[in-house]
């Protein structure tokens, strides 16, 4: 079992150099890679729309989920969240929290999305790394395929293959059911 192996220290961010053994695993360790790099990762029932928290308090890092959400969306929420981290330390820890993420949740009429787009391009990297995706991309397999190995949703692995170049495989059609007898 790989894990980060450092001395703590307040409010750390993980380097290239200890992330790297966990990009290379399919699919990505991304909660064992948060807690390894010392930050708290927990769940709880949070606002409804809400996705993830983020806040900075006794010198360390802690990302919550949300638990009314799958998988593949609670793996994304905490990846965004460690982006976020990476992206502006400071940033989260000069501003008391918990910082609300509501990632899933579709804008009021008139307003933007309040997500960080390089957090969230970030985020796809660290769940859906360039060379193992591209291994799968070669391998002629779609997004569903890839999504299914990698425990992400089939857009996210679009939105990855998009900022890497690919262009998406199609999937194969979903065989027939067996006629009733």
């Amino acid at each position: 079992d790989r894990q980060m192996r450092r001395k703590f220290r307040p409010y750390q961010v993980p380097t290239q150099g200890e992330l790297a053994p966990y990009l290379r695993e399919t699919p990505v360790r991304i909660e064992a890679m948060i807690r390894d790099a010392g930050m708290i990762l927990e769940d709880a029932d949070l606002e409804e729309g809400v996705s993830s928290t983020l806040e900075a308090a006794d010198g360390r890092y802690r990302i919550t989920l949300s638990t009314q959400y799958g998988e593949a969306r609670r793996r994304f929420a905490a990846a965004y969240e460690l982006a976020r981290v990476m992206l502006d330390r400071s940033g989260v820890r000069d501003h008391p929290g918990p910082h609300a993420s509501r990632l899933f949740q579709a804008p009021a009429p008139g307003q933007s999305r309040a997500v960080s787009p390089e957090a969230e391009r970030l985020a796809l990297a660290l769940l859906l790394p360039a060379a193992g995706l591209r291994e799968m991309h070669l391998a002629g397999k779609g997004p569903r395929e890839i999504a299914e190995a990698c425990l992400s949703a089939p857009n996210a692995v679009i939105a990855r293959l998009r900022t890497l170049s690919l262009k998406p495989h199609p999937d194969p059609a979903a065989p027939d059911p067996a006629p009733e007898p």
